[in-house]
């Protein structure tokens, strides 16, 4: 049985009880412990203990001895010392912050008392700052009435462990973090140790402001290793100019192709104004007439229509081109016979 010896100093007020167990100090004095031990008390003192408010006791318990007090409301011993003014509470784990739990000196064991908060108006000094149970660091202004600075460590799996260091630093510096304007966000990352800001995986979104880069180039690539980029390059325009490429009110999703201009050196045409081109579009002719209506749902009545023969039986020469919603018609000098004619139409924009 835990409880192995039990006593009292008769004839001293306070008086003291002395008690043997077998328990350790975390059983001792857990809540309703003297409900367990009932029957062993009984037993050690033939018939029922006779406990008096103001007894002491002291415990020789598997670890340890102390001095107790035993608590009514809760059936078990608590820990005391009892000076003019309050309590201290003995700390039970060696190598724990203790800390104050009122205003007249009630001391007891932060590990143990996990929902208390210890304060310190200064700074600490130290090696590592190691948790063993779940909990926070925070840090907060001398007043302490305008937020908190808070690191949290969740779990991790396997019990993995998450450093953050600092890599060796030429000057003095201070990382701010600016205000997110939401609840919750999370930081830009690199699983690189060169300096490159990588992201792996999701999309990097700049809802407000511009992306600058200077002195370098804007660079897409595929996944596949070694498969080229695709690269906007800056240079010097000769002045303080800026060189936009802008879209205008879109009405549907749309892909631009850069066609292989099979060299290494090439530019884009251009235009004063927006432009968009039918390409060469081939067409057959029976022949037999000097004009001819090419139904063409790109043509409008402002299109610029370009059209040559690339065959004919007779030679003709192309007069007249009149373009319409939907089709053009041109002329021509002769009849060419059965022919083959190759057209482009261009339409302006406005911007």
């Amino acid at each position: 049985m835990p409880i192995i010896t039990i006593s009292r100093d008769w004839g001293v007020d306070p008086s003291l009880v002395r008690i043997t167990a077998t328990d350790d100090l975390t059983t001792i004095t857990t809540p309703n412990y003297l409900l367990t031990q009932d029957s062993a008390i009984r037993s050690l003192n033939n018939g029922e203990f006779e406990w008096l408010d103001n007894d002491g006791v002291v415990i020789s318990y598997l670890g340890g001895i102390n001095t107790f007090r035993r608590d009514v409301p809760t059936n078990t011993f608590v820990l005391m010392n009892e000076p003019a003014g309050g309590e201290i509470v003995t700390p039970t784990i060696p190598g724990h912050i203790i800390i104050a739990f009122d205003s007249i000196g009630t001391i007891g064991n932060q590990m143990t008392d996990v929902g208390s908060t210890a304060n310190f108006n200064g700074n600490i000094q130290a090696g590592n700052a190691t948790f063993s149970a779940s909990g926070t660091i925070s840090s907060f202004n001398a007043t302490g009435e305008t937020g908190t600075l808070t690191l949290e460590a969740i779990d991790n799996v396997g019990g993995a462990t998450l450093t953050i260091s600092n890599v060796s630093q030429e000057q003095s510096a201070t990382v701010l973090i600016p205000d997110i304007g939401s609840a919750l966000s999370t930081f830009i990352m690199s699983n690189t140790a060169n300096g490159t800001q990588q992201i792996t995986s999701g999309n990097l979104q700049l809802d407000a402001g511009s992306v600058t880069v200077v002195g370098g180039e804007l660079i897409a690539t595929v996944s596949a290793p070694n498969s080229g980029s695709l690269r906007l390059i800056p240079t010097d325009p000769g002045g303080d100019f800026d060189v936009k490429i802008q879209n205008q009110l879109m009405t549907q999703n749309s892909t631009y192709i850069i066609p292989n201009i099979h060299q290494s050196f090439g530019a884009f045409v251009v235009a004063q104004e927006p432009l968009l081109m039918k390409q060469v579009n081939t067409l057959e002719l029976a022949g037999g007439a000097v004009v001819f209506l090419v139904n063409d749902p790109f043509c409008t009545t402002t299109s610029n229509v370009k059209l040559s023969f690339r065959s004919f039986t007779n030679f003709a020469m192309v007069g007249r081109i009149t373009p319409a919603d939907g089709s053009f018609e041109f002329t021509t000098d002769v009849d060419p016979g059965a022919s083959v004619i190759d057209y482009i139409i261009v339409n302006p924009q406005a911007f």
